[in-house]
């Protein structure tokens, strides 16, 4: 979550754009830990504007690929 704050504030820069992969479940179930909120869509749109999910036929393809 801390990871998440900095990088917030790091790149909060006009039309400065970056991609962040993430485990949405993991994180939904840090911040109800962490916080006590139910309400993990109003906090996970401070941190992400779009979201993008990549069919679970491809996960395969690419984690091959980012460990190269």
């Amino acid at each position: 979550m801390r990871t998440l704050e900095v990088l917030k504030h790091f790149f909060d820069v006009s039309g400065f754009v970056f991609v962040l992969a993430i485990d949405e479940n993991h994180l939904e179930n840090s911040v109800k830990c962490l916080f006590g909120t139910e309400n993990f869509e109003g906090y996970k749109r401070k941190f992400i504007n779009n979201t993008r999910r990549f069919p679970a036929c491809m996960l395969p393809a690419i984690w091959s690929a980012t460990a190269e």
